[in-house]
This record gives structure tokens, sequence and C-alpha cells, in this order.
């Protein structure tokens, strides 16, 4: 018995340091809209980032926030957004900023705010998360979300394949922003095929490839053709395996593991293949969503 106890220990250990090989590990927060200039609110979000070792930061709802609280495009109004990113980074250790949106009519704001505050390092945003799960059926399927808000107003059919072109444009649209204003573009990917994932990965500096699962059990070998095309494709863009605390994920092995042995376990299992173990090149850090699901 306590042989197994002390083998048992190492390995924790191992995932543990396996772990925390990566600079940056970032968390995604939905309803950031809720959150800012709420001081209670705030203080508790920056707390579990620092206390869980969270140093990447993709606030949700950039949209909401601008047209729902207060614009953040004017320097007269965006004093409450400028000064929790300033907090964030110098008083909790907070090392990369990203919003996310659905499109890029959404992002113009931010484009605007840091130009304003172009002098001012520690208020800058780093990065915009193109949020728009398109493989999601019910979401672009007739008279869905996705449906009537973006794609019939913007001339693309109410399918998956409408929703990945607009997507796309999206996406080459915020690449010429991006790289004018010196930002990172990101996004997730969740079910896709390798003709859009090759075009993904040509596009974007960093990708959240998600692994939403139950457990950790074969976790590295879920929907390997993602990093095959990255692999095969040469990509420089930055990885970033994605896991997920939600009650329909890991909220329940969470409650006997540590999140950190997650990535660890992702990790051995990338590794362990050899067609796999090249990504690793390209992996920076991991992601967890939601912030409200901990």
């Amino acid at each position: 018995m306590k042989r197994f106890f002390i083998t048992s220990l190492f390995a924790l250990l191992m995932l543990t340091v396996h772990s925390q090989d990566v600079a940056l590990k970032a968390l995604f927060v939905d309803e950031f809209e809720d959150i800012v200039f709420v001081k209670a609110a705030e203080e508790r979000l920056l707390s579990f980032a620092q206390e869980n070792g969270f140093n990447y930061l993709i606030l949700s709802n950039i949209k909401n926030v601008h047209q729902q609280r207060f614009p953040i495009d004017n320097a007269m109004t965006d004093d409450a957004f400028e000064a929790f990113i300033i907090k964030a980074k110098i008083k909790y250790g907070i090392q990369h900023i990203s919003v996310a949106a659905q499109e890029e009519a959404d992002f113009l704001p931010v484009f605007k705010y840091n130009k304003h505050h172009s002098e001012q390092k520690e208020a800058l945003i780093d990065g915009v998360f193109l949020d728009f799960s398109f493989w999601t059926q019910k979401l672009t399927r007739a008279e869905a979300d996705y449906c009537t808000t973006y794609l019939e107003p913007n001339g693309f059919p109410c399918t998956r394949i409408g929703g990945f072109y607009f997507f796309r444009m999206q996406l080459r649209k915020l690449k010429a922003k991006t790289n004018e204003n010196n930002m990172k573009l990101e996004t997730m990917v969740a079910i896709v095929s390798r003709e859009e994932m090759q075009t993904i990965a040509q596009m974007v500096d960093i990708i959240h490839l998600q692994y939403f699962r139950e457990d950790t059990k074969k976790i590295g070998k879920y929907k390997t053709n993602r990093i095959d095309v990255i692999i095969d494709g040469h990509s420089k863009a930055q990885v970033f395996p994605m896991f997920s605390a939600n009650e329909n994920h890991m909220k329940a092995y969470l409650a006997a593991h540590q999140k950190q042995e997650v990535y660890g376990i992702w990790k051995q299992q990338i590794e362990a293949e050899k067609s796999l173990a090249p990504i690793m090149k390209n992996v920076s850090g991991y992601s967890w969503a939601n912030y409200s699901d901990f």
C-alpha cells in the first residue's frame, strides 16, 4: 500500500511538473459585462485567476460591454474598462488579455480603445478572439441565432457551410486589422474538416483547440485531424488545448483531480504519439472555460 501511495504521488508530481512548463494559462471569462466596473466581482475574478495560476484572460461579450455598460471607443467613457485592464496586469500578474466577440464589427471599438491608449502599454488589449461556433447546427440552422443575426443579413445560407464562409470572412477582415494594430488574432476550434482547419491554421496567431471531455481518458486522441493539419501545414500558430469545467464536461472530474493534472495528462498522451508529438513546438499554454463553471 505504501509503495502504491509513493508511486501515485510521484505520478501526480510529474503531471504537475508537466503543467508548469508552459508560459500562459488562459481562462475564458463568460458574462464579463456583469463583472467589469463591479468592484467585488472584479476582485473575485482576479483573485481566482491569481490563486489558480491563470495569467491570460479571454473576456467575453465585449459587444455587450460597449453597448450596454459604457462605450469603450471614447477616451471620455472608457475609464472603468481601462482601470480593469491595468489592475489585472499590474496588480494580478495577467500577461495577456484578449476580448471575444462574434464578428469584426464587434471589435471595432476595441481597436479604437487601443489607439487611445497606445502610449500606455499596461492598458492595451493584446488580442481579439473570434468566438463563432460555425460547426454547431443548432446555431446555424434556419431561424437560429447565427442564422438570423449573422448569416441571412450577410447573404449566407443558414447551414454549416454558410457559417464557415461567414467565419472565414470575419477572419480575413480581422487579420488586416490585427496586423495594423499589432494584436493577436485568436479563435477556438472544435469539430472541423481538414480543409476548414487548413484555412484557420494559416490565418490566426492563436488557436484554442477544444477538448471538452468528461475525463482524461484518451483525451490526446480526440479530433487529432486538427493537430495533423497544423503540423503538415507548418503553421506558426500558437496552440492551446482548451478544457471545460462545465457540468457536461469535467466538473465532476475536477472534484477529485487538480486542474493542472489535465494538461499534464494531455501532454503525455500527445508526446507518446510520434505523429502528434511535433505539435508541442506550437503549444504555448493551455486554456479553461468557463470562469462561471468553477
